[in-house]
């Protein structure tokens, strides 16, 4: 007997998928909650935004991108990937936690105010890690495991 037969294969590798997906999400939330906690801050604004449309949607993404100045004076651009940033446009200002050891990967502008980057990644983790685990759970009882 095949374990791993058409249907079963498909949703496990589906699966494996989503799981990546939900682990690259809770790895960005617990950088972002590390930075909060730990992080050096600095003020910093947004400098531009673009527009991004997926090939197979009507629908555009706004892309914020802020820049800041580390504690070496040097200046770091990054976007943050958070999407629920109410109120910005180009020239506002922001305030920036960063970890002085990667700050272009790790600076967030995460706060009370703009809780998108928290919320996010936290959403996209606990979507995608059910639906994962449901899909597994799925592919092991049509493969007669449970």
């Amino acid at each position: 007997m095949q374990i791993f037969e058409g249907e079963t294969a498909s949703l496990c590798f589906t699966a494996v998928f989503f799981g990546l997906i939900s682990l690259s999400s809770m790895r960005r939330l617990f950088t972002v909650l590390r930075v909060l906690r730990h992080g050096e801050r600095a003020l910093g604004q947004c400098v531009d935004f673009r527009w991004s449309r997926s090939s197979d949607s009507d629908t555009a993404t706004k892309h914020f991108v802020f820049a800041f100045q580390d504690r070496n004076g040097c200046e770091v651009r990054f976007e943050d990937p958070g999407r629920a940033f109410g109120g910005i446009s180009v020239g506002t200002p922001v305030r920036v936690s960063y970890d002085p050891k990667a700050p272009a990967k790790t600076a967030t502008i995460a706060d009370r105010k703009n809780w998108g980057a928290v919320a996010v990644p936290a959403l996209f983790a606990l979507v995608f890690g059910l639906f994962s685990l449901g899909m597994l759970l799925f592919a092991a009882l049509l493969a007669g495991i449970l």
